[in-house]
């Protein structure tokens, strides 16, 4: 009987991934495997498009961490790119985070492949999975900015002072196309 190679398999969970507008999220449940791979690597590729992936090495033995290794970035990145056995590369797996870019929100998702690099095909071909996990970004209202120009306005008795440079912005209102509500007062004066 002649073995043949087996391509890698990805579960990653079956609903979404959620977090808030600006906030970061563990992401569990996505992990490797490969029938054929034995104790050889894996390599393992995890991308977004609207925001940055991390890992989490606090809680990794140092006999994981010693067998894999990463091609650039491991926190902070949009793609990372890592090799290793696949009981070393599930273990980083379940430190993985997500955080979105600055105030986005809507839809990303994380795209995983994994390759076998070849290891029991006798002619090196490598076969590899992609799975893809949904995240919902949901947004935050965040509160409006009031932007002026100094602190303390000086002005004479009994004169009128424009006050130049005066505003506020909100995007969700601005978005929207909403109204909102400003008020302004002073201690002395009208």
């Amino acid at each position: 009987v002649t073995a043949i190679n087996d391509e890698p398999m990805i579960v990653i969970p079956s609903s979404n991934v959620q977090v808030d507008e600006d906030g970061t999220v563990l992401v569990t449940g996505i992990s490797v495997s490969d029938p054929d791979v034995g104790q050889e690597d894996l390599e393992v590729i995890l991308s977004v498009s609207m925001g940055e992936l991390s890992l989490d090495f606090s809680s990794l033995s140092a006999s994981s961490l010693s067998t894999l290794a990463f091609g650039g970035a491991t926190s902070n990145s949009s793609v990372l790119k890592f090799t290793g056995p696949t009981t070393a590369i599930n273990e980083v797996l379940a430190t993985l985070s997500y955080s979105p870019e600055a105030e986005y929100n809507g839809s990303d998702s994380i795209e995983v492949i994994v390759n076998d690099l070849g290891n029991t095909d006798d002619l090196g071909r490598d076969l590899e999975a992609v799975a893809s996990l949904a995240i919902d970004v949901i947004p935050v209202n965040d509160a409006p900015s009031l932007n002026y120009p100094i602190n303390n306005l000086i002005v004479k008795e009994d004169e009128p002072l424009d006050i130049l440079g005066v505003f506020v912005t909100d995007d969700a209102i601005e978005d929207s196309g909403s109204e909102m509500k400003i008020t302004l007062s002073v201690n002395d004066g009208t």
